[in-house]
């Protein structure tokens, strides 16, 4: 436990199962209070990096690693990432969570894809979460956004990692394609 009412989750920083459990403590600690790591790695692609930044949505963001030896390209993706976090904190501080997906039998062999759809107190901004595993998942993933008043789509992070995201018919829809990638939808009611 830190000063600050953190708690570390696990111990499991660089494991592919690390948006799993992030996303399931969620239901024992509050995800203000729960430490998600990123460990990010000059080797890393921005498809690993974009993965393991996304499970920090579920939670505090921590960042460990490799940091100082990302090269230009990754830096800015951490950089979009921290920025976004910053934006979107009172959801995470202060929201609603509602899990959809199906991950498959073995987290330690994750297959298929999760979402943590995230409301904020004031029920005018959402967050969703959303990764992939290995193969099979579902093309498209559709979570429902209902509740009477109209949706939009703020902003998609990161912007072109072979994942979209649209509105239709009072749900979310979230394109899936390619096996352990990441997302953040961030959504506002109204127009």
């Amino acid at each position: 436990m830190s000063i600050d009412g953190g708690s570390t989750f696990t111990n499991a920083h660089e494991t592919r199962e690390i948006p799993i459990i992030a996303a399931s403590v969620q239901r024992l600690i509050l995800p203000r209070q729960s430490q998600v790591w990123a460990v990010l790695r000059k080797a890393d692609t921005l498809q690993r990096l974009s993965y393991s930044l996304t499970a920090t949505f579920l939670g505090r963001m921590c960042l460990s690693g490799e940091v100082h030896d990302l090269d230009s390209t990754q830096w800015k993706l951490v950089i979009s990432a921290m920025e976004l976090y910053r934006r979107v904190f009172p959801i995470i501080r202060d929201g609603n969570s509602t899990f959809h997906g199906k991950i498959g039998k073995s987290w330690r062999h994750p297959q298929g894809c999760q979402a943590v759809f995230r409301t904020g107190m004031s029920g005018k901004r959402a967050m969703l979460v959303a990764h992939t595993f290995a193969k099979p998942f579902a093309k498209k993933l559709k979570i429902p956004v209902s509740n009477g008043t109209s949706w939009r789509i703020e902003e998609v992070w990161p912007s072109k990692h072979g994942l979209s995201a649209s509105l239709e018919d009072n749900n979310l829809t979230v394109g899936l394609s390619g096996s352990f990638r990441g997302v953040v939808v961030i959504l506002r009611r109204g127009k």
